[in-house]
């Protein structure tokens, strides 16, 4: 059996107050069920948010601040781990672009 796991992790957001592309968040199909966690990281290792946003929601997740202050303008690392309705929770990530 060949099991499609529809999930899309946007690459380049910008939390810049417009409500288009504000928050960094998991999209996916009807196979899954939730986010176990979101965590993303600056270049060196820092733990800029960890959270457990709700899928396709496009108003929550990351929203690209840090301590209050809106963080810089590059390259950030981020994982997730995704629960799908079958109950099989995977690892993904990858790097997204911050603009401003």
């Amino acid at each position: 059996v060949n099991t499609i796991r529809e999930v899309y992790f946007p690459n380049v957001f910008s939390p810049n107050g417009d409500s288009t592309n504000d928050f960094f968040n998991v999209f996916g199909g009807p196979g899954v069920e939730g986010i176990e966690f979101l965590k993303i990281y600056d270049r060196w290792g820092n733990l800029m948010f960890d959270g457990q946003p709700t899928i396709n929601d496009r108003f929550q997740g990351w929203d690209g601040f840090f301590n209050g202050k809106p963080v810089n303008p590059g390259v950030y690392a981020w994982m997730a781990d995704i629960r799908f309705i079958d109950d099989e929770v995977i690892t993904f990530s990858g790097d997204l672009t911050v603009l401003r």
